[in-house]
């Protein structure tokens, strides 16, 4: 007696809106809904309408950012424990839709790379991304861009956010743009420019980040036009760690000349919960000699550990697996042990520290010694991960400090192809 083993291969599908060769389909979401879980879609340069993904996890992959735009997508459902791939995507709402370019909701997890996401602009702006009920976003070398907001009337033009974090949700960002929307002008009401980063019962974690508040246009001179807040934390937890280009600056209003007509936006907006700032994060005033922070006494948690990857790009964005890739890690303690974690899925976890982004279920790990100035570098060609291609790949370090205990790296994500 024999055994049929029946193995179920992940189908890679094609969309491609001039119904080029081995097309699947000119359109996004037919396919998305012929997909199985764990499917591969490559959609080639073009412009697609609005997609949904519902309750599976999925890798899509676009021809680069520049040239593939979908009109806004969203991720609904995935459960606990699955992961949406997107990369090389333009995600931009369209104008009135009143929608963000990205809509989350969990519980499962996001990886966005090197993608551009808009909101879309209309009487209030949208956020570019909004995300909630637990869902975990990693976001790597992407740009978020809130919409305009273009209302009249006697009550007040909002602009959307780069971020708009909620209930639960976990935004994890290397080498990001948050930029505020900005408002049109409202001479019979109020204006306010959009938050680089929204954070409302959730948190935000931000590597070697940049976010700007939005400006605010002519209020009513009665009223009062308000820049937006680089950072806003209503509830919640914010991490902000430094490294290449990270800047907060709050967002100018265009008033009438008087502080009682307008409101300058700061670099961080505390209401409530828990924010840290580390050395090497600049925060700048929106206008000289304006304040910087309001609503939580600014002091400097020190410097973190910090990881970086220097490898040539593919252009979709995509780490090419055929060329040198270079590990570097300043791990700021000289001497000192570190370890290096890697891993195909990201998920908060407390296995070893709070601030560690891989499970390391899923992953595997190495520990070594810095040397006498705290660092490492380790430089390799990773055409072994082309079996793996399209396949999130993720890279986290940390140091055993004597002093200050486990100290964590910003974490690293990538696709690697060929």
């Amino acid at each position: 007696m024999s055994w049929l083993a029946l193995v179920l291969v992940p189908t890679i599908w094609v969309v491609d809106a001039a119904n080029g060769p081995g097309t699947h389909g000119r359109d996004l979401q037919p396919v998305i809904e012929m997909a199985r879980k764990g499917d591969t879609i490559l959609v080639r340069a073009g412009s697609y309408s609005a997609c949904t993904i519902v309750g599976k996890s999925l890798t899509i992959r676009g021809a680069g950012s520049a040239i593939t735009t979908v009109a806004g997508a969203e991720v609904l459902g995935v459960p606990a424990g699955g992961c949406v791939l997107l990369s090389g995507l333009r995600l931009a709402a369209p104008p009135a839709s009143e929608r963000p370019g990205l809509w989350l909701v969990g519980p499962g997890a996001v990886l966005l790379n090197d993608c551009q996401v808009l909101g879309a602009d209309g009487e209030q702006g949208s956020a570019a991304v909004h995300l909630s009920a637990g869902m975990l976003l990693h976001a790597s070398r992407c740009s978020f861009l809130g919409g305009i907001g273009s209302y009249t009337g006697p009550w007040t033009v909002q602009a959307g956010a780069g971020a708009d974090v909620q209930a639960a949700a976990v935004l994890v960002a290397s080498g990001c743009a948050f930029l505020g929307g900005a408002t049109d002008d409202n001479v019979t009401g109020w204006t306010q420019g959009g938050a680089g980063v929204s954070v409302l019962g959730a948190t935000a974690l931000l590597f070697d980040s940049t976010c700007y508040g939005g400006a605010a246009g002519h209020a009513l001179p009665l009223a009062k036009g308000m820049g937006g807040h680089a950072v806003v934390l209503n509830t919640g937890t914010v991490r902000v760690v430094g490294g290449q280009w990270p800047v907060l600056q709050g967002g100018m209003p265009a008033g009438f000349g008087t502080a009682a007509h307008t409101a300058v936006g700061y670099a961080v907006q505390r209401v409530a919960g828990n924010v840290a700032v580390h050395d090497g994060v600049t925060l700048l005033p929106a206008t000289a000699g304006a304040a910087t922070t309001n609503g939580f006494t600014f002091v400097p948690a020190g410097a973190a550990p910090r990881l970086a990857v220097n490898a040539s790009y593919l252009p979709n964005g995509e780490t090419d697996a055929l060329q040198p890739l270079t590990v570097t890690y300043d791990g700021l303690v000289p001497n000192a042990m570190f370890f290096l974690i890697v891993g195909f899925r990201p998920a908060l976890s407390s296995l070893v520290v709070p601030d560690l982004l891989i499970d390391l279920t899923t992953g595997g790990a190495m520990v070594g010694v810095l040397d006498g100035a705290g660092q490492c570098t380790v430089t390799f060609v990773p055409a072994w991960l082309l079996g793996l291609e399209g396949v999130p790949f993720l890279a986290q370090a940390g140091t055993w400090d004597p002093v200050h205990g486990v100290r964590t790296s910003n974490c690293d994500v990538r696709v690697y192809a060929h």
